[in-house]
């Protein structure tokens, strides 16, 4: 099993060769310091990373691994400063389709990729997921999706899809021609009547809320006095491995995308807790994170403690936990609906 913490050291003594150490002058030393130190952190065995082994048409991966299982993927090495281009991408989906699989991972230690064979089309169409070794943050969730666990749990899966729809929509909220803007533009004209909107303008509105917050920020308030509030609150619920925000409509909470959720719930709660991460993880509203889950949509819950008990994988008082920008707990604010405070 890969360890959060390895893949985080493996992933720091990597990250030194981008100018505090010299680089490696070879692929040779490009596998055996990087790039084979980051296999072992992700959980793989040494008896699990075959370098050099012949395949089924007689070619020579640089690293087959979990060799003759279900499971098997390649990887492609070159050296660390050599640019991969399309011949390296080709070369690396004929190991995945002349053996029947489906992972392939190309990198020079720096960049890595990650290619589908499944997908359909020319081999560069096949990328499903690029990151960087300077990008700490997307080469962690990168390298996660690569673990052991991953791989045999499939997990790697949902990243994949992930990556490729986020890739996707990027791109289509930035053309004013594309069918994902013409279908907002239809929303927008029959639900908003009478508002004169043109394409160019909900691209600038939808590119514009990448870089800043969506919801408004919880105004201050005087400490210990509670103030009547007439409009929605965004709030906060965290604990070890969950760090949620949630809507606050003056009944219950809605936990928006971003949220954290606890993987492991408490005893008590395992079946409910796992029922409902499966019911969200197959409506897509949650995707798996290995060590969290991870809300992409909207989830509704019809009072705080549901909210927060499915947060913090243990049953709670969501009027306690789940608290403002000022520190205070939700049980502090007066109701929306006109009722006094709690």
């Amino acid at each position: 099993m890969s360890d959060p913490e390895q893949i985080r050291t493996a992933l720091t003594e990597a990250r030194r060769y981008l100018g505090e150490l010299p680089a490696p002058p070879n692929e040779a030393n490009t596998c055996d310091w990087v790039i084979r130190p980051l296999l072992v952190a992700l959980g793989y065995a040494n008896h699990e990373i075959h370098a050099q082994a012949s395949d089924v048409s007689n070619r020579f991966p640089d690293y087959t691994v979990l060799p003759d299982t279900d499971h098997t993927w390649y990887l492609e090495a070159k050296t660390w400063k050599a640019a991969l281009e399309s011949q390296h991408v080709d070369q690396s989906m004929n190991y995945a389709h002349s053996n029947g699989r489906r992972w392939v991972v190309l990198t020079n230690g720096q960049e890595w990729r990650l290619y589908d064979d499944r997908i359909q089309g020319k081999s560069a169409d096949r990328l499903v997921a690029t990151a960087r070794l300077d990008d700490e943050p997307g080469m962690t969730r990168f390298l996660e999706a690569l673990s052991r666990d991953s791989i045999v749990t499939a997990r790697v899966d949902s990243y994949a899809s992930e990556r490729r729809v986020r890739e996707y929509l990027v791109n289509a909220i930035a053309d004013a021609s594309s069918p994902v803007i013409e279908a907002v533009l239809k929303a927008i004209r029959v639900n908003l009547s009478n508002v004169p909107v043109t394409a160019e303008a909900v691209v600038s509105i939808l590119n514009a809320a990448q870089s800043g917050p969506v919801f408004e920020p919880i105004p201050d308030l005087k400490p210990g006095i509670p103030q009547r509030i007439d409009r929605e609150l965004v709030f906060s619920c965290k604990a070890k491995d969950a760090d949620a925000r949630g809507l606050f409509n003056g009944e219950g909470i809605t936990v928006l995308p971003g949220s954290r959720i606890r993987r492991y719930p408490v005893a008590s709660m395992k079946k409910r807790h796992e029922r409902e991460t499966a019911k969200y993880l197959s409506a897509g509203k949650i995707i798996d994170r290995e060590h969290h889950f991870e809300v992409v949509q909207e989830i509704p819950f019809r009072s705080p403690s549901a909210a927060s008990n499915f947060v913090w994988g243990s049953a709670s008082n969501g009027w306690r936990r789940w608290v403002g920008a000022d520190g205070r707990p939700l049980k502090d604010y007066h109701l929306k609906k006109g009722k006094g405070p709690l």
